[in-house]
């Protein structure tokens, strides 16, 4: 990977070799082991959800939003997860891939500043450094993405969501 220069780059090949490392680890189910965020959003109480739809979110992204409010206007509580504060694995992502179908770049946010100043768009990358990079840095990530029985679609638009409920 090209990265930035000086200690900015020994933090980001730490970051990298950390992601890549997990990456000899067993595929686990695309919904298994995220971080459990079932809080309400505005009373911070324990909500039960249905278990089985899990939302992909940045509460900053507008789009994110409309997909999870969508959800919720079908009568859906999600377990929310923050993927920013709380970033899917290696093995998440990869299985993630594979649910939705897509190859490394095309999860990832290629417009985004950070694709090119790390060098993302070079062709020679594997799809271990491209899944690795998405670990150490899930801004990159297409959001939101929403799971639910077994499938996954990523909320691009809002509606896209809506075949797998």
């Amino acid at each position: 990977l090209h990265a930035p220069r000086g200690s900015r780059a020994r933090d980001h090949r730490a970051r990298i070799a950390r992601a890549a490392a997990t990456l000899a680890g067993v595929l686990i189910a695309a919904r298994a082991g995220l971080p459990n965020n079932d809080r309400d959003r505005g009373t911070g109480r324990e909500v039960r959800t249905m278990g089985e739809v899990v939302i992909l979110h940045n509460p900053r992204c507008s789009k994110s939003r409309a997909t999870l409010e969508l959800i919720e206007a079908h009568g859906i509580r999600p377990r929310i997860v923050d993927y920013q504060a709380h970033p899917p694995t290696v093995a998440q992502l990869e299985s993630l891939l594979d649910t939705l179908g897509l190859a490394p770049r095309e999860l990832m946010r290629r417009e985004e500043t950070g694709y090119a100043e790390l060098g993302l768009d070079d062709p020679a990358l594997t799809r271990g450094e491209l899944v690795a990079a998405m670990h150490a840095h899930p801004h990159l990530i297409q959001r939101p993405i929403v799971l639910a029985n077994g499938r996954a679609a990523i909320g691009r638009p809002p509606e896209a969501v809506l075949a797998i409920l």
